[in-house]
């Protein structure tokens, strides 16, 4: 029974891991400012320039809407692209700081995922080995510990979630808030047309 539950755990654990979801924006030659998801829809001369943005996504939650390329066709004025890019250095090392540091916590949490794995086979293999009680007592303390390292694992997890849950919602308070200056700049250019 509880090796069921070990193994339903893992399964879930599989399932639920957080993606990588990388969009990429950059000023055309006219001014526009443009969003898309697809590195190769990016002019190659404006490759270099193009600014990559990174958040992170659970991979059960399909529903959350992507950037739109639709945005993108609206010009802007060039004032306003000459404005920006000192608050976006400062935004984009912010945010560049915060995704390194969640990749690492990743990269943390999948070593010890995989240890956590290998240690479950070592039991299995042990299980299959066991003959007499005391053996069965040393399988079953280890086991405990084991599920006790799942436990602390499950929460750890919950905890990077929770991050990467929050980061997604800053990165997209501020591309709403960068459409919002967008838009305002684009009403006063056409007022003054």
């Amino acid at each position: 029974m509880n090796k069921i539950r070990l193994l339903s755990f893992l399964a879930v654990l599989l399932f639920s891991v957080p993606v990588s979801a990388e969009f990429y924006r950059y000023v055309d030659k006219d001014g526009r400012v443009h969003y898309t998801d697809d590195f190769n829809k990016v002019p190659k001369n404006q490759r270099t320039a193009a600014k990559g943005y990174t958040g992170y996504e659970k991979s059960d939650s399909r529903d959350v809407p992507g950037p739109s390329n639709a945005i993108g066709e609206q010009p802007e004025p060039k004032e306003a692209v000459e404005e920006k890019p000192d608050k976006e250095q400062v935004q984009t090392g912010s945010f560049e700081a915060d995704k390194n540091r969640m990749d690492k916590k990743q990269q943390e949490l999948d070593k010890e995922f995989k240890e956590l794995i290998e240690e479950k086979n070592d039991l299995d293999i042990l299980k299959a080995k066991v003959k007499t009680r005391p053996e069965t007592l040393d399988y079953n303390i280890k086991t405990q510990a084991l599920n006790e390292k799942i436990k602390n694992y499950s929460e750890k997890r919950k905890v990077f979630e929770a991050e990467a849950e929050a980061y997604n919602t800053e990165v997209l308070k501020e591309m709403k808030k960068d459409l919002e200056r967008y838009n305002k700049g684009k009403g006063a250019s056409d007022e003054s047309k």
